[in-house]
């Protein structure tokens, strides 16, 4: 969009966005080398779940849903969530580091209302612990929910050894059952 006008470039932004493409990854996806390289860069080590174990995990459950974005022919990035009466986990969200801060993530995030609007969405982040080495990474991730409509809701959980806050959609979380008891470990 360079060259272009403020104006101009946000209707390209639009454009881009409003054909972003959305497709169930499922075991013969074309794009799972692309997925890995996302889910590698995206998660670091101790957080980090292989692409094809949330496959195994999607496929042994009908609670769950694995999902792929695509913005034209490139792959940009996924969800993978599970669905619990009327609140949906998403336990993973990524976008690939190229794609990042371009409207992809909050387009992501409003085409999941879409997919599901009927249901809560609630997800968690790593706190904002003023101790942690990427404090200003946690304060932006959660700056960006927050712009995007998720609220704190006062609740953290602890896996992995680490806290994370809980976020949802709204103003009233759900709380049973917690997103730690459908959350795979």
């Amino acid at each position: 969009t360079q060259g272009y006008s403020s104006a101009a470039s946000d209707v390209y932004k639009r454009q881009i966005l409003m054909s972003l493409k959305i497709v169930r990854i499922t075991r013969d996806f074309p794009d799972m080398n692309a997925l890995e390289q996302i889910a590698v860069e995206a998660f670091p080590p101790q957080e980090y779940v292989s692409p094809q174990d949330l496959l195994s995990y999607t496929e042994s459950s009908d609670d769950c849903d694995f999902w792929g974005f695509y913005a034209g022919k490139d792959f940009i990035g996924y969800l993978h969530l599970i669905r619990y009466k009327n609140m949906v986990y998403v336990c993973f969200f990524a976008v690939g580091v190229s794609y990042r801060s371009c409207g992809y993530g909050s387009e992501i995030l409003s085409r999941l209302k879409e997919l599901y609007p009927a249901y809560q969405i609630v997800l968690d982040i790593e706190a904002a612990d003023e101790s942690a080495p990427n404090l200003a990474q946690r304060i932006r991730r959660r700056d960006f929910y927050r712009r995007n409509g998720y609220v704190p809701t006062g609740h953290y959980i602890a896996y992995w050894g680490m806290t994370f806050e809980i976020l949802c959609s709204g103003c009233l979380l759900y709380t049973s059952p917690s997103p730690r008891d459908m959350r795979r470990s």
